[in-house]
C-alpha cells in the first residue's frame, strides 16, 4: 500500500497520489491547527504486541469491543454502512522541515455532508457535487460558465457521487494539491472495500489508543511498502477522526526536488465528523448563477476545440509594452507557443521553435510567438531573464488575463498553427517528445496551402462522444469505482478457449511443427551474426531453446536461475561493438538476467534482491537512450522504486523515483537527429516519458485512456515508429489504442474480454503480407488472433483453437510465416 491505497486497491487515499504535484505548493501560506492530547502524539505511542497477518473476511456483527486491528476497521465500514447520515468539514495537512527550516504547512479543505438515501453534498479541491433528492448538480473549478445537471438517483454509489469524470479526477487530487481521494465516498457509497482496503499490506495492527478533542480513539496502524498509514477511529461511534499518512515516497520526492527532510508529516483531519446526526436541510440547496450553461456531462477545457475557427482574439504586449493582437498577424501564417516560466516542459518546444524560427527568419508569410501565461508577480524582467539565458529569440508576448480560457488552455506548452486567413489548422497541448518533427511538418504542409485540421478535429468530435456514452451508460456493479487503472479480481470474466477458425483474409498452411521444444512461450526472432534469422522460444519458463527456421532445434540455453526464479520475456539489442546481448526476466519477479551473444551470464539484476526483497520487477529493456553506443539496462519496478538505467555488468547509473512509481511497462522510442531516445513508461497517472538521464521529460494523456502496456514499431519502414497501447476499462475488458506521442487517439479494437493465463506478449509487430506495412498482432485471451494494419483497420481475426503461449512472424524463403506457441507445442505457419 504505498497510501496510494487508491491506485493500488479500490479505496481511496486521503493525501496520496498526485507524483510531481506534492512540492508545488509548499510556498503556500496557509497555516494548519489541530489539537490532541500528549498521549495521542505517534512519537509516543508505542504498540501493543497485537499483530495480525492474513485476511478476516467477515465483519464483526456483534458490539462486543473489538480485539484486533482488522475488526476495527470492519466495525468501522458498517458504521459508514449503515449510517442514515454522515457529516464532517475535513482538512489535509503537509508539514515539513528542509534543510533545518521550517516550511510554511500546507492545507487542503474538504467536506461531506450525507442523508440516505439520496441527499449528498461533497466539495473537495474546489469540486463540487450536490443533491437535493430530486436533482444532482455537478461543477469543478476550472470549467466556470458549465453545471452538470441530471435527475438524482434513487440511491447514492461511487459512480453517483461523482458522476462526471472530470469530477471524479478533480475529487481524487487528479488535477491540483498533494490530498488524494476522500476516504468518506468509498466507506459511505463503496461494495465491502474492506478487503481491496487491506490489499497489499504487509501487516495490520492495534497500537496504543489515543484522543483527539477529546474523543477516545482506537489507533490502527497499516504496514505497507511506503510506511504506516495510522488511522483513528472513534471507540463509540467508529467514525472515522484522523489519518496519518506514511511518507517515505513523498520524502525521496521533496528530498530531490528541495534538498534533505528533517521532519515531514501529511494528516487528514476529519473536523466533527458525526454519524446518524442532524444535517441541515439548506445544505443541500444548490443556485445555478445566471448565464452557467446547464449541461449533461461537462466539456472539459481543450485546445481542440479552436481547430477550424477564426483564431480567438490576441491580446497581449511584447516585454516592451507593444501591444500584439490578432490584428497584427493578420494574413500571415503564424505559430503561436503558449508557455509558462513555472513549467520546466516548456523550455524544449520554446528551444524547437527558437531553432525552427531559423530556417524562416527572411520568410515574410510567417510569424512566431512566444506567448507566456504566467501572471504579473512574474516581472517582465524575469522573463528577459529567462529567455536569454535559454537563447530564445522569437518574440515573447504576455498574455495572462485571459489566455487560458479563451485559447482553452491546458497544461503547458500548447501550441496552435494558423493559416494565412486566420483559421486554426493545429493545437497541441502538453509536452510531445517528437514536437520539433511533429510542428515542422505540419508547418510545411500550412504554407504549401493545405488544410490540416480535419483529422484532429475529427478525433476530438469522437472523444465528446465517448464523454457522452459515458455520461449516459447505465451503471453497473463492475464500473461503479470512478478510479483509473483499478480492477478487482472478482469481476474477472471467466475465459473460454474458442473453437478453432480459419482466417478470412489469409489462407494458413502447415510449414512444420517442432516437438523439441517443450512447454514453448514467447517467441523471439533475431538475426545471426553471419547467418539467417533464428527463433529463440522460452521454454518451461527456465530456459530458452535456440530453433531453427526449419523447425529443428538447435540448442537450449540454460539460464542459470535461483530454484525460485523462472522467466517469460526476452529483450535483446546489439551495441556499437556489434555485439549482442539478450536480457530474461518475468514480470514480478525479484531479478532479471543479462547474457552476452553467447549466452554466457553477465549478471544479475539487482544482484542482492533474493535477500533484499523489493515489490517486483515490472519490465526491462535493453537499448542505448544517449546514443554513446554502450547499451545500457532499462528496469521498472513496481511500488516506488521507479526506474533505473544499469550497465551491462550491473551497477546503476541513474534512478528515478520522484517522477514515476508503479511503472507496470516500459518502451524505448525512436531515435532524434543526434541518436538519442528517450524511455516511455506507462504509470497509474498516463505515459511518464524519461530522457537519457532519467530526467523526466513530458508526458503523454490519451483521454479517457490509462494504458498497462504500450509498444511500438516501424511498421511503414519509414523510421518513424508507431504507437499501440492496451488501456483497459475494467477488469479483463482490455482495449488496444493506437496513439501518437502527442497523445492523440488514432483508432481503437475492442479485444475478447478475459485475462491471459500465460505471460504472452500483448502486442507483437509483424508482417503477414510481402508488400507494405506490417501489422499489429494481439493475442486473445479466448486463443484468438487479431491481425490489425499499421492504420488500425482490422484485417482479419481467426480462433487457433487452443490457448497463445507465444506469437511472431518471419519470412522463410521469401514467404511470410506465422509461429505459434500453445500447450500443443511449437508450430510453424505459411501465409498465403
Amino acid at each position: 500500500m504505498t497510501w496510494l491505497i487508491g491506485i493500488r486497491s479500490n479505496v481511496f487515499s486521503p493525501c496520496g497520489a498526485a507524483v510531481g504535484v506534492i512540492c508545488l505548493a509548499l510556498a503556500m501560506t496557509i497555516g494548519c491547527q489541530r489539537s490532541e492530547s500528549p498521549k495521542s502524539k505517534e512519537s509516543e505511542s508505542k504498540p501493543e504486541a497485537r499483530s495480525e497477518k492474513g485476511s478476516d473476511k467477515d465483519t464483526p456483527k456483534t458490539a462486543a469491543k473489538p480485539t484486533t486491528g482488522r475488526e476495527v476497521l470492519g466495525r468501522m465500514l458498517e458504521a459508514y454502512r449503515n449510517a442514515s447520515s454522515y457529516s464532517d468539514i475535513g482538512t489535509a495537512c503537509l508539514s515539513a522541515s528542509i534543510e533545518g527550516q521550517k516550511v510554511p504547512d500546507q492545507t487542503i479543505k474538504f467536506s461531506l455532508a450525507f442523508v440516505r438515501p439520496n441527499k449528498v453534498r461533497i466539495q473537495a479541491y474546489g469540486a463540487e457535487v450536490i443533491c437535493d433528492g430530486k436533482k444532482l448538480y455537478g461543477c469543478v473549478p476550472y470549467l466556470p460558465d458549465q453545471v452538470l445537471v441530471r435527475p438524482a438517483p434513487e440511491q447514492l454509489t461511487i459512480r453517483t457521487a461523482q458522476p462526471d469524470f472530470l469530477i471524479a479526477d478533480a475529487m481524487n487530487g487528479m488535477n491540483r494539491g498533494f490530498a488524494g481521494r476522500l476516504p468518506q465516498i468509498a466507506f459511505l457509497f463503496g461494495k465491502e472495500p474492506l478487503d481491496a482496503m487491506l490489499a497489499g499490506l504487509d501487516d495490520v495492527e492495534l497500537a496504543k489508543p489515543g484522543e483527539i478533542d477529546g474523543h477516545e480513539c482506537y489507533r490502527v496502524k497499516l504496514n505497507g511498502p511506503d510506511g504506516v498509514a495510522t488511522f483513528w477511529i472513534d471507540e463509540k461511534s467508529f467514525v472515522l477522526r484522523r489519518v496519518i499518512l506514511p511518507t517515505a515516497t513523498l520524502r525521496q520526492m521533496m528530498s530531490q526536488e528541495a534538498g534533505p527532510i528533517e521532519s515531514l508529516s501529511v494528516v487528514a483531519d476529519f473536523t466533527g465528523a458525526q454519524i446518524n446526526g442532524n444535517v441541515d436541510p439548506k445544505t443541500f440547496e444548490f443556485a445555478v448563477s445566471e448565464g452557467v450553461k446547464m449541461v449533461d456531462f461537462l466539456v472539459p477545457l481543450d485546445i481542440r476545440q479552436l481547430l477550424n475557427k477564426k483564431l480567438p482574439d490576441l491580446k497581449a504586449v511584447d516585454l516592451a509594452g507593444k501591444p500584439v493582437t490578432s490584428e497584427t498577424i493578420a494574413g500571415k501564417t503564424a505559430v503561436l507557443v503558449f508557455w509558462s516560466i513555472r513549467y520546466p516542459s516548456c523550455r524544449q518546444p520554446l528551444k524547437d521553435v527558437e531553432e525552427m524560427s531559423k530556417k524562416y527568419r527572411d520568410d515574410p508569410r510567417l510569424a512566431f510567438y512566444a506567448v507566456c501565461t504566467d501572471p504579473q508577480e512574474y516581472k517582465t524582467s524575469d522573463l528577459e531573464k529567462f529567455v536569454a539565458n535559454e537563447g530564445i529569440r522569437v518574440p515573447v508576448v504576455r498574455d495572462a488575463d485571459t489566455a487560458v480560457t479563451t485559447f482553452k488552455l491546458g497544461m503547458p506548452p500548447s501550441t496552435i498553427i494558423i493559416n494565412d486567413k486566420g483559421i486554426v489548422q493545429h493545437c497541441e497541448c502538453g509536452p510531445n517528445p517528437r514536437y520539433a518533427e511533429s510542428l515542422q511538418t505540419k508547418l510545411d504542409r500550412v504554407l504549401a496551402g493545405e488544410e490540416i485540421y480535419q483529422e484532429p478535429l475529427k478525433q476530438y468530435e469522437d472523444q465528446i462522444e465517448q464523454f457522452k456514452k459515458y455520461a449516459n451508460e447505465p451503471e453497473t456493479a463492475a464500473a461503479e469505482p470512478a478510479d483509473k487503472g483499478i480492477v478487482k479480481v472478482e469481476h474477472l470474466p471467466e475465459v473460454k478457449i474458442a473453437q478453432r477458425s480459419e482466417p478470412t483474409a489469409f489462407r494458413l498452411a502447415p510449414l512444420w511443427k517442432s516437438a523439441d521444444v517443450k512447454n514453448p512461450g514467447n517467441i523471439f526472432v533475431v538475426a545471426g551474426k553471419t547467418g539467417p534469422e533464428r527463433l529463440l522460444v522460452i521454454e518451461n519458463a527456465t530456459a530458452v531453446a535456440e530453433v531453427g527456421l526449419d523447425g529443428k532445434l538447435i540448442t537450449t540455453h540454460g539460464l542459470n536461475l535461483a530454484p525460485s526464479e523462472i522467466v517469460g520475456s526476452l529483450s535483446t539489442a546489439v551495441g556499437a561493438d556489434g555485439r549482442r546481448y539478450f536480457v530474461a526476466f518475468l514480470v514480478s519477479q525479484q531479478r532479471c538476467h543479462v547474457f552476452d551473444e553467447n549466452w554466457n551470464l553477465v549478471a544479475h539484476y539487482p544482484e542482492d534482491a533474493l535477500k533484499n526483497p523489493h515489490s517486483g520487477i515490472a519490465d526491462v529493456r535493453l537499448g542505448d537512450l544517449d546514443g554513446d553506443g554502450k547499451l545500457k539496462l532499462y528496469v521498472s519496478y513496481w511500488d516506488v522504486v521507479g526506474v533505473q538505467a544499469v550497465s551491462l555488468d550491473g551497477n546503476r547509473l541513474w534512478k528515478n523515483r520522484s517522477a514515476v512509481s508503479d511503472v507496470g511497462c516500459i518502451a524505448i522510442g525512436g531515435p532524434d537527429a543526434k541518436g538519442r531516445r528517450d524511455l516511455f513508461c506507462t504509470t497509474n497517472s498516463g505515459v511518464v516519458v524519461l530522457d537519457a538521464q532519467g530526467s523526466r521529460r513530458g508526458e503523454i494523456h490519451v483521454r479517457n485512456r490509462l494504458f498497462n502496456w504500450i509498444a511500438n514499431s516501424d511498421l511503414r519502414g519509414d523510421g518513424e515508429p508507431l504507437w499501440c497501447g492496451l488501456a483497459a476499462v475494467k477488469a479483463g475488458d482490455n482495449i488496444a489504442v493506437g496513439f501518437s506521442p502527442g497523445g492523440d487517439e488514432l483508432w481503437n479494437y475492442p479485444l475478447p474480454a478475459g485475462i491471459q493465463q500465460q505471460p504472452i506478449e500483448p502486442i507483437i509487430s509483424g508482417r503477414l503480407t510481402r508488400n507494405g506495412p506490417g501489422q499489429w498482432l494481439l493475442p486473445g485471451p479466448d486463443g484468438s488472433i487479431h491481425v490489425v494494419s499499421a492504420d488500425g483497420k482490422l484485417l482479419d481475426k481467426f480462433n487457433y483453437g487452443s490457448m497463445l503461449q507465444g506469437m511472431a512472424t518471419v519470412e522463410i524463403n521469401g514467404q511470410s510465416v506465422l509461429v505459434v506457441a500453445s500447450p500443443k507445442g511449437l508450430e510453424a505457419w505459411k501465409v498465403e
